[in-house]
């Protein structure tokens, strides 16, 4: 199951069921596709560092942050993840990851922890389509407890005397 989420609300926008076979970067397309709303910021983990994500998210007109993987070179000079590198190579990668807001990235893998702790971790469907249907539900089922609120989770304060 792979995600879009809306960072702001916490909203999930899309979702694809695949088998195992499929890579993040190959479902990004199908991802963005259900979405008809202006694509601001496309986020993800090193997963995502493919040409084909740059340019599907281009075309939509998104920006795009990606933290290269480990063994990322260079690509075009104007290509967005030739300066990520510059300053990775400069001031370290947990700088580059404050800088471009990459915690925000953690709102889609949090989306995902709540689905699992809500739904838990299988399906009860055995035929593929019925489990795309039943994810879809759970998801719609999501989106209404997160519009119902969030939770505010404040420290608590403990005094011994």
């Amino acid at each position: 199951m792979h995600l879009a989420v809306d960072a702001d609300v916490k909203e999930v926008l899309a979702v694809e069921v695949t088998t195992e076979p499929w890579t993040d970067s190959e479902v990004l397309a199908g991802l963005l596709e259900q979405i008809d709303d202006p694509i601001g910021h496309v986020r993800g983990d090193g997963a995502y560092d493919t040409q084909e994500v740059y340019t599907v998210a281009g075309e939509r007109g998104a920006t795009v942050t990606i933290p290269p993987r480990a063994n990322a070179v260079p690509w075009a000079p104007d290509h967005p993840r030739t300066p990520a590198l510059a300053a990775i190579a400069a001031d370290g990668l947990p700088a580059w990851k404050q800088v471009v807001g990459d915690h925000r990235r953690s709102l889609a893998e949090n989306a995902m922890y709540r689905f699992k702790q809500l739904f838990g971790e299988r399906l009860a469907s055995r035929l593929f389509e019925t489990q795309v249907t039943e994810v879809q539900v759970r998801v719609a089922a999501l989106n209404v407890m997160t519009d119902l609120g969030m939770p505010v989770s404040v420290p608590r304060r403990v005094i011994l005397s």
